[in-house]
């Protein structure tokens, strides 16, 4: 998990603690969306770069409440962007954001940050990975949850030979999607499978609108993600000091199926021929 939106935040948000600044929860869990698409160490550029568009976004909607747009005389020889911004910066709502996000380096900041369409492209890129992933923790997870698999028996190869069969891609390519977000991937399958639908705004449109955030979908989203975890062996989080933070959640069992006959077929005789064969694709 990246810094810029800690889990410490993101408890709080459960919990119902009061925000540290103004629209906290709602540019932390947007942010927190977008890594469940890009959960990599070397993606939290784009996290980042979510939070100050949000942030961003945010302040222009304040500036436009505090100060509604005139019409300046030609030839007025003061620069009235300059002394709006002056006074708000001393307004202390905006002061706030601005200094979390902008603080050190300005509005210069934005210069070196992704676009609306950098981000929309590069989200619109990932999202085919998206079913790759859910079928892997799907065969995994209802196979255990009802008794079908051992845990052993529904490991990682077991998965990548069930979507390897279901979808013709190659082992390389099914690798290539689970090693992208594995860390995410049973919050993915939460938000797809078990529809929370959390993944983020495709920021088509040059903007988008902070919404406020529901607390008690987001716990119950949680409940379901850290149970899929739980049932299939995957430690969701790197640092014990996660669980720490969200100690409070009681895992909760989803409503799902029974694995179909057909599909279990794939534990069959063949299996070890199988997946040497997948390997070799």
């Amino acid at each position: 998990m990246v810094d810029t939106f800690n889990t410490t935040t993101l408890s709080r948000l459960v919990a119902g603690r009061p925000e540290t600044f103004p629209h906290e929860y709602a540019i932390r869990f947007l942010q927190f969306r977008t890594w469940l698409l890009f959960p990599g160490e070397n993606e939290s550029e784009i996290v980042d770069a979510v939070g100050k568009l949000a942030a961003a976004t945010v302040l222009k909607d304040h500036e436009v409440e505090q100060h509604p747009p005139r019409v300046w005389r030609l030839g007025n020889r003061k620069d009235p962007r300059s002394k709006i911004l002056a006074n708000l910066l001393k307004d202390d709502e905006y002061c706030r954001v601005y200094d979390v996000f902008f603080g050190r380096s300005g509005w210069t900041d934005l210069l070196d940050t992704l676009s609306f369409n950098e981000l929309h492209k590069i989200i619109q890129d990932r999202r085919p990975e998206l079913h790759t992933v859910c079928e892997m923790i799907d065969f995994r997870f209802r196979g255990v949850d009802h008794g079908q698999l051992t845990p052993k028996q529904a490991d990682i190869t077991a998965s990548e030979l069930h979507v390897f069969k279901l979808t013709k891609l190659s082992w390389r390519t099914v690798r290539k999607r689970w090693g992208n977000l594995k860390a995410s991937a049973p919050f993915i399958y939460a938000s797809e499978k078990l529809g929370y639908d959390f993944l983020p705004p495709a920021f088509a449109d040059g903007e988008f609108k902070i919404d406020q955030t529901n607390r008690s979908k987001i716990r119950r989203f949680m409940e379901a993600s850290v149970y899929v975890a739980d049932k299939i062996g995957w430690k969701l989080f790197d640092d014990d000091a996660w669980m720490n933070e969200f100690k409070t959640l009681k895992p909760k069992q989803p409503q799902t199926q029974r694995l179909e006959p057909a599909t279990l077929e794939i534990m069959g005789a063949n299996y070890r021929a199988d997946v040497a064969k997948m390997r070799n694709s």
